[in-house]
């Protein structure tokens, strides 16, 4: 036998009692510790949830069971505002109108009563501007328009009741105190020029600028004569008598 084949024949046989022959099983490593480089970059790997609050969070990282509805009411509440933004004018333009159910409830209006707020002045283009900036929407201004109308109602509401109380003291039935405002608006539309009449009429709102007006405009006795100072008698005085008798005429008539 050549000694080669006998080499290339050779087995390796395990020792008595061992298991079955081929090289040892070489002994595996110890674990080794990562290195506190390795560990901080494992750390920075990791994602940040700092940001989230302490709540939604612990030991084994985000409780998606407790943050999962308040992300939901997030995104609804987003949706929401988008809603909103979507009705905002965003040049400032807004419909002042008034609106069709207008609530003067519980107050005593003349007949016919219709508020009056002029949405055409200036003011109101900055009062648009004004709520477009807060992000108000459309609807905003209607209502807006109302309260401006209750407010004028109830400043009306006020005059008027002064006014019929004020007319109570004219007469004892309203057309007694209807029938004194009427001659007093006659005398004086036939005495004085229209527009100064008219402003005259603005005194007539209480019960003593009534009785003033009369009390001016009453016309005056037939044969009535302005009584005048008697004439001194200066017959038979010496001049400097006669000028002491002047100055003290004078100064009775003053």
């Amino acid at each position: 036998m050549k000694l080669g084949r006998f080499l290339s024949d050779r087995r390796v046989f395990a020792p008595e009692g061992g298991e079955g022959g081929g090289v040892p099983n070489e002994p595996s490593p110890a674990a080794v510790e990562p290195s506190a480089a390795e560990a901080s970059s494992a750390a920075s790997a990791a994602p940040d949830l700092s940001w989230i609050g302490e709540e939604y969070r612990g030991e084994a990282g985000l409780n998606l069971d407790a943050f999962r509805p308040h992300y939901e009411e997030l995104l609804a509440e987003q949706a929401r505002r988008a809603e909103r933004d979507a009705e905002v004018p965003q040049d400032g333009t807004y419909d002042f109108a008034l609106p069709e159910t207008l609530d003067l409830s519980g107050l005593e209006l003349p007949a016919g009563y219709t508020p009056e707020i002029r949405t055409d002045d200036p003011l109101f283009a900055d009062l648009g501007a004004l709520l477009s900036k807060h992000g108000l929407p459309k609807s905003a201004a209607p209502e807006l328009v109302g309260l401006l109308a209750r407010y004028e109602a109830q400043q009306t509401a006020a005059l008027y009741k002064q006014s019929k109380e004020e007319a109570a003291k004219l007469g004892a039935t309203p057309a007694q105190a209807q029938a004194r405002l009427s001659q007093l608006q006659r005398t004086m539309q036939a005495r004085l020029p229209a527009d100064q009449a008219e402003a005259l009429m603005g005194a007539a709102t209480t019960y003593a600028g009534v009785l003033a007006l009369e009390r001016l405009l009453a016309p005056r006795g037939i044969g009535a004569t302005v009584p005048q100072p008697a004439k001194p008698d200066l017959e038979g005085l010496r001049p400097f008598e006669r000028l002491k008798r002047i100055n003290a005429t004078a100064q009775a008539r003053s």
